[in-house]
């Protein structure tokens, strides 16, 4: 393969063990392969979605690690933004670094807030939650070069992320039909329930692709507890909510024996 896609200026790297190649040795990976990936491929996702539009990412597995790398769209007028990818980069650097150093100082003070109300952009927290899952599991280590240097990336863990109850404006038991699946502006997935289409949002780490592909391919019954924080807002799958094959009087568990979950 030819490798122009690495002699780029800015690349974050997720490093899951010590063994390294150059760039020649480079696979790149298209999304279905990361979500085969577990939690590193979970990180990198979330990543992702922390990329401007006029920008695109390639993700090369290389070794030991995974380069996320960060390139202009391929539109001749986009490719005059390229001078800035390095400077972009480190905005998304800098608004990581900035949410986890949030979310540290509330879980270190005597009275923690609710994680919203600390870091409103949760895009950021999430994927600082989840490097910090992904590090205690696997030992990832992620790190971003920036015009050939390495910069510094707050490394996340669980103590970071203790905070106050975030308060629910309202939460309800439910067993509705799954008659549709699709993924947000956001590139979240989200489930339509029964006739009404009620929305219902899964958060990535508790809800895994691997968890939820087959919904459609068979009745499938969502049941448990979904949660809104306000009006407007959308409905949130919770962790022990759970969805359900029904073939005739049998009812089989999706993912009860999956890894994933």
């Amino acid at each position: 393969m030819e490798n122009t896609d690495l002699d780029v200026d800015a690349r974050f790297i997720f490093e899951f063990s010590h063994s390294a190649l150059d760039d020649s040795g480079a696979i790149m990976l298209d999304e279905a392969e990361l979500q085969t990936m577990g939690a590193v491929g979970s990180c990198i996702i979330q990543l992702k979605k922390l990329i401007p539009n006029d920008l695109e990412s390639k993700v090369y597995l290389n070794g030991g690690a995974i380069h996320l790398i960060l390139k202009p769209m391929e539109d001749a007028l986009q490719k005059t933004m390229f001078s800035n990818i390095p400077e972009r980069a480190m905005q998304i650097i800098d608004q990581l670094n900035s949410a986890l150093s949030k979310a540290r100082a509330n879980s270190q003070s005597e009275k923690p807030l609710p994680l919203a109300q600390v870091c409103p952009d949760r895009a950021y927290i999430n994927l600082q939650q989840s490097l910090a899952k992904a590090t205690a599991s696997t030992g990832l280590q992620m790190c971003a070069r920036v015009a050939g240097k390495e910069q510094a990336l707050i490394q996340p863990t669980a103590e970071d992320f203790s905070a106050g109850r975030e308060q629910v404006t309202k939460s309800k038991h439910v067993d509705m039909m799954v008659v549709g699946l699709i993924r947000n502006k956001r590139k979240e997935h989200e489930l339509l329930l029964s006739t009404e289409e009620v929305r219902v949002q899964l958060p990535i780490d508790s809800w895994p692709w691997s968890r939820i592909r087959a919904a459609l391919d068979i009745k499938t019954i969502f049941s448990g507890t979904i949660e809104k924080q306000d009006v407007g807002e959308p409905w949130i799958a919770t962790a022990d909510a759970s969805l359900s094959q029904q073939e005739d009087a049998f009812v089989t568990e999706i993912g009860a024996n999956d890894g994933d979950n």
